[in-house]
């Protein structure tokens, strides 16, 4: 008589449904960041992330409840990696520019996360940390009241803003050439009908928004970007009392 086989041999370990004990929130967050890195926000399904982590989507479901709240809390999930330098070591211009720099360098780690980010409405409590610090600034400068609310704006709607304009991605269902087709076009602008554009077409062609074809995730812009944060700071300060 043959040997009786040990119960499970020769199979895979069966994977548990439901809640699983040892799946955290936190895992499958980080789960769903490296397959959105690798693969675009397109690859990120509850599957693709139970299936990464070795159970089934619905212990996913169970933690997330949907494939939006999933991607909402990715998103807040960047600004854990945000950096930021102790506000009393620093004039707040600088620490306003080292925030701005900050969160595009992270942005730009996660660029596929970059639309998310800048167009959809943060639905958890994630980022308050970060909020806190903005806000913690600003009133240590000298804004208060309403004049807290449109300065904590501006410097938001820039630092998170740029960045998600700056790292638009490239559509997908356009032909091969068309990046080719689109320089050819701006090219041939008539520069009787567009004599400033035509004129100024070396310098600012692929390097300009609505005049480029690259994202900024390969082809960064570096100038326009310190550029514009020097506006904002020195905007910023105009605004304080005295």
């Amino acid at each position: 008589m043959s040997p009786q086989a040990e119960p499970g041999a020769g199979s895979k370990p069966k994977r548990s449904s439901g809640r699983r004990p040892s799946l955290t929130r936190e895992e499958i967050l980080a789960a769903a960041l490296a397959i959105v890195d690798e693969g675009g926000l397109d690859a990120l399904t509850m599957r693709a992330v139970a299936d990464r982590l070795g159970v089934y989507p619905n212990a996913v479901h169970w933690h997330m409840g949907s494939r939006s709240g999933l991607i909402g809390a990715v998103s807040t999930k960047v600004f854990d990696e945000i950096r930021l330098p102790p506000q009393r070591d620093v004039p707040w211009p600088d620490w306003i520019r080292a925030m701005a720099r900050e969160i595009r360098r992270v942005m730009r780690r996660h660029h596929h996360l970059a639309q998310v980010i800048g167009t959809q409405l943060v639905t958890t409590t994630g980022a308050m940390p970060f909020v806190e610090r903005v806000l913690s600034v600003l009133t240590d400068a000298g804004f208060d009241d309403e004049r807290l609310t449109v300065a904590y704006n501006s410097v938001i709607g820039f630092a998170i803003g740029w960045p998600a304009l700056e790292l638009s991605t490239e559509p997908t269902d356009q032909h091969s050439a068309w990046k080719d087709d689109f320089a050819a076009e701006l090219a041939g602008l008539n520069p009787l009908l567009f004599p400033a554009l035509t004129r100024a077409m070396p310098a600012v062609r692929n390097r300009a928004y609505l005049l480029r074809w690259d994202s900024g995730a390969t082809e960064p812009l570096d100038t326009s970007f310190e550029f514009a944060l020097d506006i904002l700071v020195a905007g910023l300060g105009a605004q304080l009392p005295g």
